[in-house]
């Protein structure tokens, strides 16, 4: 009988020795994605920071070319006006 006693208490501590192993593996898991999270967050804000600053850049650049091309539109129609090539 002794030994059979002894065969559960060895059973019992061996399961709460597994079920500690399992609960610190699961909170160690739990830490390491809690900071993957914050490191994917800081990702994240800086490719929007990126998209927003393409953005103004290609916003700048289209206003740049629209104001260039409205520069020479009215020094074309002047020529126009002052006898060029009419095909009227």
């Amino acid at each position: 009988m002794f030994s059979l006693n002894f065969l559960h208490y060895s059973i019992g501590i061996g399961f709460l020795i597994l079920v500690g192993f399992l609960s610190y593996a699961a909170i160690s898991l739990s830490k390491a994605l809690k900071n993957l999270t914050s490191i994917l967050d800081k990702i994240n804000d800086v490719v929007e920071d990126a998209d927003e600053l393409k953005n103004f850049i290609k916003s700048g650049v289209l206003n740049l070319i629209n104001m260039f091309l409205k520069k020479k539109q009215p020094a074309k129609r002047a020529a126009d006006s002052k006898g060029g090539d009419n095909d009227e």
